[in-house]
């Protein structure tokens, strides 16, 4: 079975550099072609997709709709587990300001949910939606994609990967292990 995660596409914070977190920013016009695009893309890759799968954040719930209007896999079940990372008091900030600030000995993280706690959250709904032994199309975010890459294969990838918007990751699933195949 093959699990493929797929970023939202762009929003105006995106585009502006500005930490999203768990604010519920709609798509712009940009993230909306992007989302299509990627239905598209895989349309001629000719997957079988058992479900579709979103973040309740609506960014990823738009592109996750955009995206099943190509491939007419069935319902968008909504995952609150699939949500973005809680960047409590960083959100709304610059990413390059933020990315500088995290190093700060006396900067205090309030309401960040850490490396840990995203990375455990992600696995265990990826562990639990992978059991039905389907391929499964996921439309998330960032961190949420970088958090069961760091899972899978830590010497590889970080939380600072760079991951586009839109962009699809392919992880294959063999008996609960896990392997990235793809970046597409």
């Amino acid at each position: 079975m093959h699990i493929y995660l797929v970023r939202h596409g762009q929003t105006d914070d995106n585009f502006k550099s500005i930490v999203q977190g768990r604010v519920d920013n709609p798509l712009n016009d940009v993230g909306r072609g992007q989302a299509k695009a990627t239905g598209l893309k895989l349309k001629e890759l000719n997957i079988k997709f058992d479900h579709i799968y979103s973040s309740p954040l609506i960014r990823a719930k738009e592109s996750a709709s955009i995206i099943n209007n190509e491939l007419n896999i069935g319902d968008v079940i909504v995952d609150n587990e699939l949500t973005e990372r809680e960047f409590g008091n960083l959100e709304g900030l610059d990413v390059s300001y933020m990315r500088w600030l995290v190093t700060r000995p006396e900067f205090k993280k309030v309401g960040f949910e850490t490396d840990e706690e995203i990375i455990e959250r992600v696995k265990n709904a990826i562990d639990r939606l992978s059991k039905t032994g389907e391929n499964i199309l996921i439309v998330c975010h960032s961190h949420t994609i970088k958090a069961l890459l760091v899972y899978i294969d830590k010497n590889n990838y970080s939380f600072d990967f760079p991951l586009l918007n839109a962009q699809v990751v392919k992880i294959s699933c063999n008996k609960g292990a896990y392997k990235v195949e793809d970046i597409i």
